[in-house]
């Protein structure tokens, strides 16, 4: 989530569709990190 463009991607291309806070909300609780490819630690480990 580092777009100010207000679009996000998976990595394979689909675009995330957050339509509703309940949308979102899922996606925060069961997001994956995998990897940090640029900057700091946002999640806070």
């Amino acid at each position: 989530m580092s777009s100010t463009n207000q679009s996000q991607y998976y990595c394979d291309g689909t675009k995330l569709n957050f339509d509703g806070p309940e949308v979102y909300q899922d996606f925060l609780a069961n997001r994956v990190e995998v990897k940090i490819l640029y900057g700091i630690d946002l999640w806070g480990k």
